[in-house]
């Protein structure tokens, strides 16, 4: 459906921003990589495919990748919540973990039931030993994508260092 509405209104950005969701969901990461590339030829305003190629680039730990992409995006819209845990991962990944609870602390009250925020905040949480609130914010994330096994595990450790191994 989304190819096509793209052949049928080829210029279209937010189209092309949609399709590389989809190719993305569906584990397409080079074609969902040209799709987001075509969203922003085509408006390079489009925030949400540099927030996108930023958590792609987060995802092959190429912190300087996902740095300047954010910074790209951070002129286009200053302090954007998912922004901030872009910001914040890059900020854990360098080794500053106060500097990224500092940034997702805020996104995460913004934005509470964010995906992408949630589990930035989780990561970080974990990362500087506040494993309740790790857990919630796993166990939020969990609600919205249940069958997410690695989160399940992830889980489990979590109440196993909080002394909790019955559950």
């Amino acid at each position: 459906a989304a190819g096509r509405a793209i052949a049928i209104s080829p210029d279209d950005s937010d189209l092309y921003l949609l399709r590389a969701g989809l190719l993305l969901g569906a584990g397409k990461v080079d074609e969902g990589r040209q799709a987001l590339d075509r969203a922003i030829e085509l408006d390079p305003n489009q925030l949400g495919a540099y927030l996108m190629q930023a958590e792609l680039a987060l995802g092959r730990n190429d912190l300087d990748e996902a740095e300047r992409v954010a910074r790209v995006a951070g002129r286009l819209a200053p302090g954007h919540p998912v922004l901030q845990s872009v910001e914040a991962m890059v900020a854990l990944g360098r080794g500053d973990n106060k500097r990224a609870l500092a940034l997702v602390a805020p996104a995460l009250e913004e934005v509470p039931d964010d995906p992408q925020v949630l589990n930035a905040a989780g990561f970080i949480y974990l990362a500087n030993d506040h494993f309740a609130f790790a857990e919630q914010a796993f166990r939020r994330l969990r609600e919205r994508k249940p069958d997410h096994h690695a989160l399940r595990r992830a889980l489990a450790e979590l109440m196993v260092r909080q002394g909790r191994p019955a559950e």
